[in-house]
């Protein structure tokens, strides 16, 4: 089943995927007010964000509203508890408390990071088999 983006030609400048594919709908990233809007695959740019690769979008950094929409996003697609906000409590609660709170705030968000980054791997192996799989059928006599 799928949305209004299932027509769309854009690829997802983050990810390189087609958002076509997408098996829910893109975030839509603005830049400035008035700028062009991009669309992009939010799950995929969320949990980049989270294992700490460089969060870019045609080479402009995510700003703090941003990122909250890409949260609000996550929520509202149900596309699983890997947000961004969660990544920016851990980071506070690691620089805030005594030394045994900061201990065990660091071992949360390595824990998440790591898993963030199983999610990634996954989602990445996910989306070259959709391509693959997308480029036999085109090819396919």
């Amino acid at each position: 089943e799928g949305g209004w983006w299932n027509e769309s030609s854009h690829i997802c400048p983050v990810s390189g995927f087609p958002v076509n594919m997408l098996p829910y709908p893109p975030f839509k990233f603005r830049v400035g007010k008035e700028g062009r809007q991009y669309f992009i695959d939010g799950k995929f740019l969320a949990l980049q964000l989270i294992v700490g690769e460089r969060a870019l979008v045609q080479d402009h950094e995510l700003q703090p509203i941003d990122v909250r929409a890409l949260d609000s996003y996550m929520r509202r697609n149900k596309l699983g508890q890997h947000r961004p906000s969660r990544l920016a409590e851990l980071v506070k609660a690691v620089a805030a408390g005594n030394s045994a709170d900061r201990a065990r705030a660091q071992e949360k968000l390595r824990h998440f990071r790591a898993e963030a980054h199983k999610a990634l791997g996954r989602l990445r192996r996910i989306q070259t088999m959709r391509l693959l799989s997308d480029q036999t059928v085109m090819w396919a006599p």
